[in-house]
C-alpha cells in the first residue's frame, strides 16, 4: 500500500510531498493511519540544522499525531486493530522496534506527518476521544505532555508558588493552563503581542516583574534565559525550550550558592500511559492552543507561518 508523507531530503529546504510503500511490518511495529498531525517548533529546528549533522536524511518528520490503528507487528500486545491512538515522541510501555525504513527514506520511531506511519509500539497510547476533540489529539503526543508535564510531574507542590512562564507557544501555553489549575499565581511573557492575547483569554497576567519561585522557559532563547534568572531568588529555573546546539548560557555561581536552581526538563518528565489518559480528559481546556488546519500538501505554508499564528494542525 502506498502512501503520500512529507520528507526532509536536504536542510533548509522546503519539505517534498513523496509516495512511500508500507513495508511488511516487524517487531515491536504498529501501522497507524494518521487522521491529524501537528507541527512542533523541533521539526523547524531540524529542518534549518538548528540541531547539529543530520545523518539520517532524507527521513520523515512529526513526532506528535493521532490515528487509528491498521495493523501489528510480531509482539504487540498493547494495542490491535481498530484502536484510536497519540502518537508520541516520549517513550511509554512497550517494545521499543528496530530502526523504520521505507525503501531509502528513513524514519523515526514516533513520525506523524504522513497518510500513514509505522511507529513503535512503545510510543503509542490508546485513547478514545469524542469525534469533536480529535483535531486537538495530536497536542497529547508533544505539546501537552511536555509544558503540562513540567508543572505536574517537576514541581513538588506548586499550591503555594507564583510560576512564570516563558514563550506563549503551545508548550507555553500548556504550562499556563496546567499551572493555573493549582498554583498560587501563573504569569505568563512572550515577546510577541500576538501570543501574549492567550493570557487575557485564560484570565492569567502578563508579567509585571514581581517575585516568582518557578521560572519555565519554552523558548530556548539565550535571551529569555538570562531575562528569567534574574527574576529569581531562591527559586528554580527549569529550562523546557532547546537552545541551537553548541548555544551556551553564562550564570554567576553565587546565584547557586544563595538558593537558586537550574533543572532541565525532557518531554516534562512524563509516563505517557499514565498522564497522556489524563491530560486527554482536560482535553478541550488546551483546545486554545490549536491554530489553522492545513493539508499535508500545504505543510511549508504551515511551517513558514509558524510563530504568527496558533499552533498548525495537519489534517490528512
Amino acid at each position: 500500500m502506498k502512501f503520500k508523507a512529507a520528507i526532509l531530503t536536504e536542510i533548509k529546504k522546503p519539505l517534498e510531498i513523496v509516495d512511500l510503500e508500507v513495508p511488511k511490518l516487524k517487531s515491536g511495529q504498529v501501522l497507524v493511519k494518521i487522521f491529524y498531525s501537528s507541527v512542533c517548533g523541533s521539526q523547524l529546528n531540524e529542518i534549518n540544522g538548528l540541531k547539529g549533522e543530520d545523518k539520517f536524511v532524507p527521513h520523515t518528520l512529526g513526532h506528535e499525531g493521532y490515528g487509528e490503528v491498521v495493523d501489528v507487528g510480531g509482539w504487540v500486545s498493547k494495542v490491535r486493530n481498530g484502536d484510536r491512538v497519540v502518537v508520541s515522541w516520549i517513550k511509554g510501555n512497550g517494545l521499543e522496534c528496530e530502526p523504520i525504513l521505507y525503501g531509502g527514506i528513513n524514519s523515526g520511531k514516533a513520525c506523524t506527518l504522513s497518510e500513514y506511519s509505522v511507529v513503535s509500539e512503545n510510543r503509542i497510547v490508546p485513547v478514545a476521544l469524542n469525534n469533536k476533540l480529535e483535531e486537538y489529539a495530536p497536542l497529547l503526543g508533544c505539546c501537552i505532555p511536555t509544558g503540562a508535564g513540567v508543572i505536574k510531574n517537576q514541581i513538588e507542590d506548586i499550591s503555594e508558588s507564583r510560576v512564570l512562564v516563558l514563550g506563549l507557544g503551545g508548550v507555553g501555553t500548556a504550562a499556563c493552563i496546567w499551572s493555573s489549575k493549582a498554583a498560587k499565581k501563573t504569569y505568563g511573557h512572550d515577546i510577541c503581542a500576538d501570543r501574549k492575547n492567550v493570557l487575557s483569554i485564560l484570565g492569567l497576567q502578563e508579567y509585571n516583574n514581581s517575585e516568582v519561585d518557578y521560572v519555565i522557559d519554552v523558548t530556548g532563547n539565550i535571551s529569555a534565559f538570562k531575562f528569567g534568572w534574574e527574576k529569581l531568588t531562591k527559586g528554580t529555573f527549569i529550562m523546557v525550550g532547546n537552545p541551537p546546539k553548541d548555544a551556551t548560557i553564562e550564570i554567576d555561581p553565587f546565584d547557586l550558592i544563595k538558593g537558586n536552581v537550574l533543572m532541565g526538563s525532557a518531554g516534562g518528565d512524563t509516563d505517557p500511559d499514565r498522564d497522556i489518559p489524563l491530560y486527554s480528559k482536560h482535553l478541550q481546556d488546551f483546545s486554545i492552543i490549536v491554530g489553522n488546519q492545513y493539508k499535508l500538501e500545504d505543510i511549508n505554508i504551515a511551517l513558514s507561518n509558524w510563530g504568527s499564528e496558533r499552533k498548525p494542525i495537519i489534517r490528512m
